[in-house]
């Protein structure tokens, strides 16, 4: 083999490595745009299929069987047709293993399905001081 082919493969075929600042971006990229939705069923969402990326097993059915409901109202909730209940808010939370730093974001995300914007000057006060706290 020529020189030059040989350097081509020994560049193309070198592992790519990542850095820890690389990995932190990829990480906090991962959190800000689950930090984006104003819907807490969309942050759901998103959460569930990323707990399916990491866990194949982990589905709807697994999820309702951890908060203890019907594997129907989980179904319904992702699809926009119902909200959920706030005495099942905390095994949510457990459920769809929201990390500890995004959980009062997801909590205002309820509440904010239950008071639209402007209804409640404080809670969207309390919502802008939790984004900024979380992303900044």
């Amino acid at each position: 083999m020529s020189a030059k082919i040989e350097e081509a493969l020994s560049v193309t075929c070198e592992e790519p490595s990542q850095s820890s600042d690389s990995l932190v971006s990829i990480a906090k990229s991962k959190v800000s745009n689950r930090l984006i939705h104003s819907d807490y069923r969309d942050y759901l969402g998103q959460r569930l299929r990323e707990l399916r990326a990491e866990n194949s097993h982990y589905n709807i059915a697994r999820v309702a069987q951890k908060i203890g409901v019907d594997p129907s109202l989980i179904s319904r909730l992702l699809r926009k047709s119902r909200h959920l209940d706030l005495c099942h808010v905390e095994n949510v939370i457990e459920a769809f293993k929201i990390p500890a730093n995004e959980r009062e974001l997801f909590f205002f995300l309820f509440l904010r399905s239950r008071f639209p914007a402007g209804a409640s000057p404080v809670l969207d006060g309390l919502l802008e001081q939790s984004k900024l706290k979380v992303t900044g």
